[in-house]
């Protein structure tokens, strides 16, 4: 293995997307099973609905039962199309990054036993092992976690395969059990 893995990047807008959402969302039950959620808050919804306004007395019949099917038939296809809504969140993170010169900068990137080494003309940081919580592999990006939702992530597109498995093999040595990997 070598001393040290250099790679230098330049983050594109659908990389800086691609890993803010991953970073948000994977740790939240709601945005794991947000289709299922909306779908039952919609045919709750429904039910409210048709017991304040349709319904005088307090009596249910095979017609209201038939309803309420119906209504769960329709609110869990609708709560599954709201899934789609992150083009809000998608067009957030695209105009901050559109407005932030230093997430456009090129920055060179160092792994080493020391830790992590980022440097760009605007920013220079240093993050040791420790301070590393979690570290998680995903099929497009390397994420370094430093909190639960807050970590330093790196599109493998940047390193070679040799690169990638060097990275991999720090994470097991100063990680261990912290490191999710897919190899």
């Amino acid at each position: 293995m070598n001393e040290k893995v250099e790679v230098n990047i330049r983050y594109s807008v659908d990389d800086y997307v691609r890993g803010c959402s991953f970073t948000q969302n994977r740790s939240s039950l709601f945005y794991k099973y947000e289709f299922f959620v909306i779908g039952f808050m919609s045919f709750v919804g429904f039910v409210i609905f048709h017991l304040i306004f349709t319904k005088t007395e307090n009596e249910w019949n095979t017609s209201d039962f038939t309803k309420l099917i119906i209504g769960l038939m329709i609110a869990i296809p609708v709560g599954y199309l709201f899934k789609d809504f992150h083009f809000l969140t998608e067009y957030s993170l695209k105009k901050q990054y559109e407005s932030s010169p230093l997430l456009r900068e090129e920055s060179r990137i160092s792994f080493s036993t020391n830790g992590i080494e980022t440097e760009s003309a605007s920013l220079t940081n240093k993050i040791s092992w420790s301070a590393i919580t979690e570290f998680e592999d995903t099929e497009e990006d390397f994420f370094f976690f430093f909190s639960p939702k807050a970590a330093l992530f790196i599109p493998k597109r940047v390193f070679t395969v040799e690169q990638q498995n060097e990275i991999r093999n720090l994470v097991k040595i100063h990680l261990g059990d912290k490191a999710k990997l897919l190899h």
